[in-house]
């Protein structure tokens, strides 16, 4: 399977600097993905990290390294994350940038950059692995907009 390209956008209500500060809590952020956990640090903007991840009656468990680099300037956090399933038969890899623009009272975050899957999962037709990816960046959206709002989700 080619890599899937993501591309989401949402908004924050809160100022561009209140977002970018929260961003800075990588454990919290990485949180907001659904199924997603910090399970180590390593000091150096790298992360031990684990997602479960289900498609129909197939459910995964990724264990892998998220690396986060900010580029303070022009306001993107770069994600570049690999893994894989406990089994070895599925290896999972995602290239992300996170950019903010303010807009009047609100931030708006742009979210795009591949996901790419090989071994078992990668048989899994295109448009059902992008489905998947689509509902985990709109929940992680969904997610982290009402963490810095301040909201329950």
């Amino acid at each position: 399977m080619s890599p899937l390209r993501v591309a989401h956008e949402f908004e924050v209500a809160a100022d561009e600097a209140v977002v970018w500060r929260a961003l800075a809590d990588v454990p919290a952020v990485l949180a907001c993905i659904p199924g997603t956990r910090v399970v180590g640090t390593r000091g150096d903007g790298r992360y031990d990290a684990a997602i479960g991840v289900r498609y129909g009656a197939i459910g995964l468990e990724f264990r892998g390294v998220a690396e986060v680099r900010y580029d303070d300037a022009a306001r993107v956090v770069h994600i570049a994350a690999k893994g894989r399933d406990r089994s070895g038969a599925t290896h999972g890899a995602a290239d992300l940038s996170l950019g903010l623009e303010q807009r009047a009272a609100q931030t708006r975050l742009r979210l795009g950059g591949t996901v790419d899957l090989s071994g078992a999962l990668a048989q899994v037709p295109a448009a059902g692995a992008y489905a998947l990816v689509d509902r985990l960046m709109s929940s992680f959206g969904d997610r982290l907009a009402a963490r810095i709002e301040g909201r329950a989700e």
